[in-house]
């Protein structure tokens, strides 16, 4: 296992959320994105994390600061 991967590891959850919160936006202002909250859904299932639905309110009204 590569240091990155190691400290992908050790990342908090809030940090995993930022991450994908950031990789989102990238995408959604490059066009990569249809439907904000089913993506949103996907990759927090991928990277195993669950948040409230009022938390995952909150993570796609960020997200629409974007468009």
């Amino acid at each position: 296992m590569s240091d990155i991967e190691h400290g992908h590891n050790l990342a908090s959850e809030g940090d995993k959320i930022d991450g994908i919160i950031e990789q989102m936006r990238g995408d959604i202002s490059q066009g990569n994105v249809s439907d904000i909250p089913d993506a949103l859904r996907q990759r927090l299932h991928d990277a195993g994390l669950e948040v409230s639905e009022n938390e995952f309110e909150k993570l796609v009204a960020r997200l629409s600061e974007v468009t």
